[in-house]
């Protein structure tokens, strides 16, 4: 299981056991890390964080849990959160404020191919669910 802790001073990404136990810091201490979202292989975590942005800006990460492997897949374009995984385990679904409104965007698992798919409101927390297209 992972959660978000600010007791080593800043939001972190933390992983432990069912019980309680083991409990470890898996992101490095810089910035703050918002959204954690398992991929469907349980293998990655996707996740926001301000790590190499400005303040309270955030960017889209994935994290290989075994390796501790990070991999940085927006780079600034607004600020990027909420961060979820298709079924497929290949794409992911975000929000990302750009000017002053949020929309969903999705992209591939590495970064690459981002499409916008909201254009009116402010839309934010996309969940994807295994059945629905």
């Amino acid at each position: 299981m992972v959660y978000i802790s600010g007791k080593s001073g800043h939001q972190q990404l933390w992983r432990m056991n069912i019980d309680g136990g083991d409990q470890e810091m898996i992101t490095s201490g810089e910035g703050d890390v918002a959204n954690p979202s398992w991929s469907p292989n349980g293998q990655f975590l996707a996740f926001a964080w301000t790590r190499g942005f400005e303040i309270g800006g955030f960017n889209i990460f994935v994290m290989d849990v075994a390796r501790h492997d990070i991999v940085q897949l927006t780079h600034g374009n607004g600020r990027n959160e909420n961060p979820w995984w298709g079924p497929d385990g290949v794409h992911l679904v975000f929000t990302s404020k750009r000017g002053s409104v949020t929309q969903v965007y999705t992209m591939l698992a590495d970064g690459t191919h981002q499409q916008q798919l909201t254009t009116q409101g402010n839309n934010i927390q996309p969940v994807w669910a295994k059945g629905l297209n």
